[in-house]
């Protein structure tokens, strides 16, 4: 299939093939964060329900999508870290005889932050459609 970010990659198959639709993705949320911070005398919040967190969800370069926490629709959850900005510098060292920086690769293209709702091209619609999470057409 190759890298959705190549210009190899097909797009007209599908129901997201429709022209001049926007397509909308939501990453999911889980509520996995108890409102009870261990105290014995915090007892007023356990009647109340875990706050809800959203799950960031990576599109990486070879076209898999993963996320940072499993959910019951999607488990994959190999996200590689340390997640850096492109080419982004770790180390610099200055001397008499230049300036050294050093750069980490970094595998993760596309980044959806759990929380948010995002426009996304018809490409990457079909791409997280493929990985099982829910992208609305209007």
């Amino acid at each position: 299939m190759g890298s959705p970010f190549s210009s190899g990659y097909s797009t007209g198959f599908g129901p997201l093939a429709a022209s001049g639709a926007i397509y909308t993705f939501t990453p999911p949320t889980v509520q996995d964060v108890t409102r009870i911070w261990g105290h014995s005398n915090d007892r007023l919040w356990r009647w109340y329900k875990p706050f809800v967190r959203g799950v960031n969800v990576y599109v990486l370069e070879d076209g898999t999508v993963v996320q940072d926490t499993p959910t019951p629709q999607n488990a994959n959850s190999n996200v590689p870290y340390p997640i850096m900005a492109p080419d982004n510098t770790v180390a610099q060292v200055w001397s008499v005889f230049g300036n050294v920086n050093s750069k980490v690769p970094n595998p993760v293209v596309m980044e959806f932050y759990g929380g948010h709702t995002y426009t996304v091209p018809a490409v990457v619609a079909q791409l997280l459609t493929a990985a099982g999470y829910l992208v609305t057409v209007s």
